[in-house]
């Protein structure tokens, strides 16, 4: 999969020399196979199988609000998991795979939009207590859901005609979820607000969002955070920051192997980051014109060699998110677990 295109335009007179230097060739590079499953396949199927499960326990259910509590879950799953491919992808710019993917993406979109909307005619009956904890509790889970909904899809499907509108009404949204109770919901909305504000003409809101790129990764939340940081290198280069963008992302290379625990899970984590770098200087050097550029013009291709060379002389595994948004609906069989460790 290739990271993102240089951003150069047509050629100017001026430009003869950006238009003779050698083209990018395609970064070899996936998103790693999800942990407990053999293959991106498995883990997609076994996703499906939750989702229609928890579908068919809505249709069984005699209970209103048990109804309710099987649909956000299904809702849930297509957010946190059938999305979450990508989702990966695109903030590692492997856009190539989320533009081959659009019909399978907006179709998942829509599943979780239609088992969300059928919630939201369940709270809406004159039956419903919102004074009731359990009432209002999935009252919570539903406007949560519905917030990080929005936000996906708009960060999917930005490129549409009205994308940047979109995109910041679904911003806007997400705004409440960024001091919630729930730690993971938190660095979640934070992450996705900034991926929706980052393509606005001032980066400046979207940096305000996010953490230190170097600063202590909690566990809870360490997937949203690593993503975070990342995308806040991006957004430094993209405002003209390119060596300050560069030099950030080799310090979180590094520390990738306090962050990350195995060899292999800090390989995957190293070689996001290294693609990331990559794109800054295939941008970066697209933008260098004219003979007086060309040294650094020089450089960026030679780093983009050896980084190539260096991290991806074969295909190479990239992190991942795990979960889009955090699993909020907690199924049967995780209370149990739950339970029998506490006891």
């Amino acid at each position: 999969m290739p990271a993102l295109a240089a951003l150069a335009g047509q050629p100017g007179p001026e430009d003869e020399t950006s238009a003779a230097s050698p083209k990018a060739e395609p970064v070899p590079a996936r998103l790693a196979t999800p942990d407990g499953f053999e293959d991106e396949a498995a883990f997609i199927k076994a996703t499906e199988a939750s989702v229609a499960d928890a579908l068919a326990r809505a249709e069984d259910e005699g209970d209103t609000g048990a109804r309710a509590d099987a649909l956000l879950k299904a809702a849930n799953l297509v957010l946190a998991y059938e999305l979450e491919p990508a989702c990966s992808a695109k903030l590692l710019g492997l856009d190539e795979t989320v533009t081959e993917q659009a019909p399978v993406i907006m179709q998942a979109c829509e599943r979780a939009d239609a088992a969300l909307a059928r919630v939201a005619k369940i709270l809406d009956d004159d039956g419903v207590d919102m004074k009731n904890e359990g009432w209002a509790e999935l009252n919570h889970r539903y406007n949560r859901l519905g917030a990080f909904a929005a936000g996906l899809r708009a960060f999917l499907s930005a490129e549409q005609d009205d994308g940047k509108r979109t995109a910041r009404r679904a911003a806007s949204r997400l705004s409440i979820l960024l001091e919630d109770r729930d730690p993971r919901v938190a660095a979640a909305a934070a992450l996705w607000q900034a991926a929706l504000r980052a393509d606005e003409e001032d980066p400046g809101p979207a940096l305000s969002i996010l953490d230190r790129p170097l600063a202590t990764l909690r566990p809870e939340t360490m997937r949203y955070t690593f993503f975070a940081r990342v995308l806040r290198c991006q957004l430094t280069a993209n405002r003209g920051g390119h060596v300050a963008g560069l030099a950030l992302l080799t310090q979180m290379e590094e520390l990738c192997h306090e962050w990350f625990a195995g060899k292999q899970a800090r390989g995957d984590a190293v070689r996001a980051v290294t693609l990331v770098e990559i794109e800054i200087l295939e941008s970066w050097r697209a933008k260098l014109t004219g003979e007086d550029s060309k040294a650094e013009r020089s450089w960026c291709e030679q780093k983009v060699s050896h980084l190539q060379n260096e991290r991806f002389a074969e295909l190479g595994t990239l992190t991942r998110l795990g979960e889009a948004i955090p699993l909020l609906v907690v199924s049967e069989d995780q209370d149990e677990d739950s339970a029998n460790e506490g006891g």
